[in-house]
């Protein structure tokens, strides 16, 4: 039986080699694709690690299924009926997991975001630590780690603040209210100046000023700024709320709310 044996071990070495060896290309090739090396227009570089990890799995699950039929007994009813048995058990216990999965897939290639760039998604705010198969690892701003399941964050509203804070910047502001007696030109300047006191704010393109509303007794006023560090933006903003305070008290001017 042993020696009978031998042709369908043979066959079965030569699949995984087979396979090992097309994963090894593939790796050498993503590393290239990462480094700069080589560059493919459809495959971005930051795409080249789940790419990557998604063609070895699916070259081993391929070898699994080529090489099933050489494995000992592959071909008794008993080998068979485990076999359905445990496919049916993982397509009822892996709903949720590929749901995960998939939605992972989506979130990758839509490049929604990337590990590093701070995002919203529902109530998390914070850095994304991991971009993971099934979840997604958010760190606050109280360094508390946020688990969030990959199909919960597809189906949720996501903001990233970093998505243009290399170009022109992410908008940071903050909203003053000031009574009917002080000019809104004077307001509007000092909330100016406000800004350009402030470590993070950029110069270019300029803060500017919008009056949000006319109510009974004072004018509501929203300073708007633009900032490079999409990760301190709680920092900045209250370094903003400190440069407003200051600026206003020295000329004497009353903030109402």
């Amino acid at each position: 039986a042993a020696v009978g044996f031998l042709p369908n071990l043979i066959v079965m070495a030569a699949i995984a080699r087979i396979a090992r060896f097309v994963t090894h290309v593939v790796t050498l090739l993503s590393q290239a694709i990462e480094e700069h090396r080589v560059e493919l227009p459809w495959l971005p570089a930051d795409l080249a690690v789940p790419t990557r990890r998604i063609v070895n799995i699916l070259v081993w699950l391929v070898a699994l299924v080529v090489g099933m039929p050489y494995l000992p007994g592959s071909d008794s009813r008993a080998f068979q009926g485990v076999s359905i048995m445990v496919g049916v058990l993982i397509s009822l216990g892996s709903t949720s997991a590929t749901a995960n999965l998939l939605s992972g897939l989506m979130i990758t290639y839509a490049r929604a975001y990337r590990v590093g760039d701070r995002v919203k998604i529902g109530d998390a705010l914070g850095e994304v630590t991991a971009l993971g198969a099934f979840v997604t690892h958010i760190r606050t701003t109280k360094d508390e780690d946020v688990v969030i399941p990959n199909a919960i964050v597809q189906s949720a509203a996501l903001v990233n603040y970093s998505r243009y804070a290399g170009e022109t910047g992410v908008q940071v502001h903050t909203q003053v209210t000031i009574g009917y007696d002080t000019p809104w030109r004077t307001v509007h300047r000092l909330l100016v100046a406000a800004a350009g006191m402030v470590d993070g704010i950029q110069l270019h393109p300029e803060p500017y000023v919008l009056q949000k509303a006319l109510d009974d007794f004072y004018v509501c006023y929203e300073l708007c700024a633009f900032s490079d560090r999409p990760t301190e933006l709680h920092l900045v903003e209250s370094r903003l709320n400190q440069a407003v305070q200051d600026t206003f008290f020295r000329e004497g001017v009353e903030i109402c709310s």
